[in-house]
């Protein structure tokens, strides 16, 4: 009898132990997505604070997005777009051209998807 109370008693330290290292692996990987949220919002952040912002090659996010074919980035920047007050400052960004005299309309129509963001963009 106490052979079986200790064996049982064995079986459940070590059902213990298996079930901290699994929930110490699970923090491990929370703690790994939550800094990788982290980091998505601060890229969101800065892409959405410098969308008039080009690099040498004259490429906008918006731009870029476009050019990546980034369908994610893209509609985040169009909604922004469309919720920002000074409609001046959209024009501008919009007309904004790559090294190659593009702007992120001819780009789209390029591709055949003007028709289809015009909606998004007025």
């Amino acid at each position: 009898m106490k052979g079986s109370i200790n064996s049982t008693i064995s079986y459940a330290n070590n059902a213990i132990q298996k079930f901290k290292s699994e929930i110490a692996r699970i923090q491990g990987e929370m703690s790994a997505v939550v800094a990788e949220l982290v980091h998505l919002e601060e890229v969101q952040a800065d892409i959405l604070s410098n969308l008039d912002r080009q690099d040498p090659n004259g490429e906008t996010s918006l731009i870029k997005a476009i050019k990546q074919k980034n369908k994610k980035a893209l509609e985040l920047i169009v909604t922004h777009l469309k919720g920002m007050q000074d409609s001046e400052m959209v024009k501008a960004i919009l007309e904004l051209s790559d090294i190659d005299g593009n702007t992120a309309l001819h780009l789209l129509a390029e591709q055949g998807k003007l028709k289809r963001r015009r909606c998004y963009l007025s």
